[in-house]
């Protein structure tokens, strides 16, 4: 088994259903594991949430520590599409998936 270590970026409403979906990757790729390691969100309320209800081990709300992180294989960028540039640049350079 694989575990694929994810960094959430935005724990609203698209950041949820990213996460529902996460959930359920054992039952499509059986050899991987899904492991929560880090949610960011400018609201730290709705990290702490999205932490609790999925298992994320680390919140923030600077989603830079997401791309830092050491422990993140995938980063899962849901935030405001205006800003998916400069976030995916980064995880690119981070070298993330």
């Amino acid at each position: 088994m694989k575990e694929i270590k994810i960094g959430l970026i935005g724990a609203n409403w698209m950041g949820i259903y990213h996460s529902i979906g996460m959930t359920n990757v054992r039952q499509a790729y059986q050899d991987v594991i899904p492991v929560f390691e880090v949610v960011a969100d400018i609201n730290e309320n709705a990290a702490k949430e999205a932490a609790q209800r999925f298992g994320y081990k680390k919140i923030t709300t600077d989603w830079k520590d997401v791309i830092n992180d050491s422990e993140v294989d995938l980063v899962i960028i849901a935030t405001p599409n205006f800003t998916h540039a400069e976030i995916a640049i980064a995880a690119a350079e981070a070298g993330k998936h």
